[in-house]
Parts: structure tokens; C-alpha cells; sequence
């Protein structure tokens, strides 16, 4: 048996838990690197469909750089987080942590990765850039599950993650609208 009885409490309830806890995570990261994926994609096209409206302008590229192209990675994962946090966040100290962590990283890599290429090539690469964007999802995701399923995340540490996180939304309205 792999639970000992131990003055009639059952030793191993609370590993068990905790390790269902962290396969729900896993799963839900999962759906959400494919989620972002999806939603990413679509966002590129939004402005467009909106007849250029200045308010989707905010949210989604208006433009071919790099920096508004970084809303694509931003916004859906913003957007999936929070529901997320409600389904099964709250219960990891260093969700919030695991966010910014995963965004910065996805952000970076789409940042380094384009420029070096563009180095190389001279000129962009459709297949490349798409390419470049699902693999900044997969490393968002990969460096949240990592940072998310740590047990001992600081509270200071969480609450100067969300204010990161409100500064970078802040930071893609205000250079939308220059």
C-alpha cells in the first residue's frame, strides 16, 4: 500500500492532493498555450476587421513592429490568466509571479530570436515569424508552470508582479495611442 495509517489519519492524502493539484495545472497551462495560440493568431487580423478602430488599437498591432506585435503574446495570456486564476490560481503563492515571469520570457524570446534572424535574412520571413510566435507561447507557458507550481512564492513578490503586469498593459496603451 502506498498510505501508511498512522494514529488512524491516513498518511498520504495530502500528497496525493497535491499532486492532483499539480496535474490540473499542467492540463490547464496546456489549454492555455493552445488558447493564446489561437487567440494570438487572430488578434493580428483585428484592427484590420475593425475598420481601424483606434479602441481594438490598444489591445491589438496596428502595426508590422515588433513592440505592437508583442500584444499578440501579452493580451491573450492576460486575458486567459484571469480566468484561470479563478479555476485554479488562487491556490498557487506564486501565480501571479509565474505570469509576469512567463510573459517577460515569451516576450524576450520573440524580441531576441526576430532581430537575430533579421540579422541573418535581412528581411522578414512569414513562416518564421509564425513560427517564432507559438514557440514565445510555448516558453510563456513553460516558464509559468515552473514558476507557478513553487510553494514558497513571496506575497511581496506577488503583489510587485501584479503591478509589473498593470505597468506593461499601461505601457501598450500609452504607446498606442502616440
Amino acid at each position: 500500500t502506498r498510505c501508511a495509517d498512522v494514529t488512524g489519519v491516513q498518511t498520504c492524502a495530502l500528497p496525493i492532493w497535491f499532486g492532483r493539484m499539480k496535474n490540473r495545472l499542467k492540463k490547464s497551462e496546456i489549454f492555455g498555450a493552445i488558447f493564446v495560440m489561437v487567440f494570438g493568431t487572430l488578434m493580428h487580423f483585428f484592427y484590420d476587421w475593425s475598420g481601424k478602430n483606434p479602441i481594438v488599437a490598444l489591445f491589438a498591432p496596428y502595426n508590422e513592429s515588433t513592440w505592437e506585435h508583442l500584444k499578440l503574446l501579452f493580451f491573450p495570456v492576460l486575458i486567459y490568466s484571469v480566468f484561470q486564476y479563478a479555476y485554479i490560481g488562487k491556490q498557487y503563492s506564486g501565480y501571479v509571479t509565474g505570469r509576469l515571469a512567463g510573459i517577460v520570457s515569451g516576450a524576450l524570446t520573440i524580441v531576441i530570436v526576430f532581430y537575430t534572424y533579421m540579422a541573418v535574412f535581412k528581411h522578414p520571413i512569414l513562416w518564421i515569424d509564425v513560427t517564432l510566435f507559438y514557440l514565445s507561447v510555448i516558453v510563456c507557458y513553460r516558464v509559468a508552470y515552473s514558476i507557478t507550481r513553487q510553494e514558497k512564492i513571496p506575497r511581496a513578490a506577488e503583489i510587485l508582479s501584479g503591478i509589473c503586469l498593470i505597468g506593461i498593459m499601461l505601457s501598450f496603451f500609452y504607446l498606442s495611442v502616440l
